[in-house]
């Protein structure tokens, strides 16, 4: 039996990169949602895809927008789309425009209009025209004007017909 899950906030804040190297998978799994916010951004770093995979949907709700920046582009994309799709709306303004960029279509279309909101206007400007292509009505709707302001001609050609009922006449103005 592993004690992952009786450590304390203080004792898990206190792991160090050394240590994530000797953390099975099985281990990760047993941090609960308490835990994971005390976990550094060098740990989260330090993850091996496998242990950052390993992790509970309820643990990817709780992580901070200092711990989802500090995802390698490798664990990000392999991350399922419920994973990407567990991430609070308060964690995505963490993400890098590389992480934007690195989304697979598939986490982009899972993303919640809630978290498609929280986008910087820097990161919405980067999604690829692949990336827009798979937003629906709510997700391109939840872009802020500011965001649809910085796209391109192009990239604004790239939303699906389907999707266009989701702009309201102050994305158009944009």
């Amino acid at each position: 039996m592993s004690y992952i899950s009786v450590l304390t906030s203080d004792q898990v804040a206190n792991l160090g990169t050394s240590d994530i190297r000797i953390l099975t998978t099985a281990q990760i799994q047993e941090l609960n949602t308490a835990q994971v916010p005390y976990l550094s951004s060098a740990f989260i770093a330090s993850m091996s895809t496998a242990q950052i995979v390993a992790l509970d949907l309820v643990d990817f709700a709780v992580l901070t927008s200092a711990q989802v920046s500090s995802i390698t582009s490798s664990q990000l994309k392999a991350l399922s789309t419920g994973q990407t799709q567990a991430l609070g709306a308060a964690a995505i303004p963490g993400l890098t425009t590389a992480q934007v960029l690195n989304l697979s279509t598939a986490q982009v279309a899972a993303l919640s209009s809630a978290q498609v909101a929280a986008l910087e206007a820097q990161d919405a400007s980067t999604l690829t025209t692949a990336q827009l292509m798979v937003l629906n009505s709510a997700q391109l709707g939840a872009l802020g004007t500011e965001d649809i302001a910085t796209l391109s001609s192009a990239k604004i050609s790239s939303f699906a017909t389907a999707s266009l009922p989701g702009l309201g006449s102050a994305h158009i103005v944009a």
